[in-house]
């Protein structure tokens, strides 16, 4: 029986092949290297009404030399509901940093319009990583979002794991190629992988070159789950008896995914940071 870690590691594999096939790993590389600055971005807070924890997690994106994390604006909703708020950042090596409260969020106290938001992390020490340049995509260019779809992550040896369950463990993002369709709304069909779930907001999705083109803030803008997964099962019937394979990104052409240009906040940042 495969279950959705088979799906998602079968959709992440797929990608992965297909960037390999481009020019022999290394536009892979540059992808795996760009991977390093993508966190899972945990929320939670005390409810009084409910006496209860809640939470909420998604993925972000290192940026000003790993002193913020880049996050998709809906993913903050809890200040405006919750006091005791609490952000919590996890690297691809399990290391833990914390948020401060509030954060920036796109279109408050004169940030700009959109659904994005900006942490600042505690302490003096940056994180390491790589610092992705933000540079515009036009429409064509094919980009990878680099994040933790459904919740998962994947290990050194390629298997997925939900992350937010091991979140001290070493965890890459999920990866899905795309096209972009249309660069001012950031729309993008899936070329290879499989559908985007929820965890992927705030994740990043850069070109070929590891420039941070825009941030992912939400699922499959075409939710054709249950068509995909027809599709898919009724193929893989007759190929698992026979042993047989097929390129997984073949059975997801009609998918896409959204995301926030980097325009949208590029100059707010560098007016405050220089970067």
């Amino acid at each position: 029986v495969l279950t959705p870690f088979d799906f998602a590691r079968m959709g992440n594999d797929a990608a992965l092949g297909f960037l390999r096939a481009l020019d022999g790993g290394r536009t892979l590389h540059v992808v795996e290297t760009a991977g390093a600055a993508v966190v899972r971005f945990r929320v939670s807070a005390r409810s009084t009404e409910h006496m209860a924890t809640v939470s909420d997690q998604g993925s972000g994106v290192l940026v000003n030399g790993g002193r913020h994390v880049l996050v998709a604006g809906h993913v903050l909703d809890i200040e405006m509901e919750h006091t005791d708020v609490k952000y919590e950042v996890f690297t691809i090596d399990g290391r833990l940093r914390r948020g401060k409260v509030p954060a920036v969020r796109g279109g408050v106290d004169g940030a700009p319009e959109g659904d994005w938001g900006l942490v600042e992390l505690e302490g003096e020490q940056p994180v390491d990583g790589p610092w992705l340049r933000l540079k515009p995509a036009a429409a064509g260019t094919t980009v990878v979002l680099l994040g933790y779809s459904g919740g998962n992550g994947v290990d050194a040896a390629g298997r997925v794991y939900p992350s937010f369950g091991l979140l001290e463990a070493p965890l890459r993002p999920v990866a899905v190629v795309g096209k972009v369709k249309d660069a001012t709304l950031g729309e993008c069909e899936v070329v290879a992988g499989r559908e985007v779930l929820g965890g992927a907001s705030g994740g990043a999705v850069i070109d070929l070159r590891g420039n941070l083109v825009g941030i992912a803030v939400t699922q499959s803008w075409e939710w054709r789950m249950g068509e995909v997964h027809q599709r898919m099962n009724s193929s893989w019937r007759p190929i698992l008896k026979e042993g047989e394979t097929i390129p997984l990104h073949d059975l997801h052409v009609d998918l896409g995914f959204t995301f926030i240009p980097v325009g949208a906040f590029r100059e707010f940042l560098e007016r405050r940071w220089g970067r």
